[in-house]
């Protein structure tokens, strides 16, 4: 996730995501100071982006169990809505920005 985008910052986002157990990093021009202190041990990549610590970090997340938290009150997912596993998109991500080869 961009820290920010458009002068919004993404935490709420970030918690969601956090609430359903889903894996995410933040990326940023700025340093870990500017992020909410409930998001400590998330990763944190600094702008510009290097392309091979993007992918290292992607495989780091999906391939380690994803802690438990406590969850801030939001509304629950709809009954009947199937959700993906939650490292799906992650993996997905990075077998996309693989180098073919």
């Amino acid at each position: 996730l961009d820290v920010l985008l458009h002068g919004t910052t993404v935490f709420e986002v970030a918690d969601l995501l956090r609430d359903q157990r889903v894996p995410f990093l933040f990326a940023t021009a700025y340093d870990r100071r500017g992020i909410p202190s409930r998001f400590r041990e998330t990763r944190l990549l600094e702008k510009p982006l290097d392309r091979k610590r993007l992918l290292s970090e992607i495989v780091a997340m999906t391939t380690q169990p994803i802690p438990r938290v406590e969850s801030v009150s939001h509304d629950p997912m709809p009954i009947g809505v199937s959700q993906a596993p939650p490292q799906t998109f992650a993996r997905a991500l990075a077998r996309k920005l693989m180098p073919i080869g």
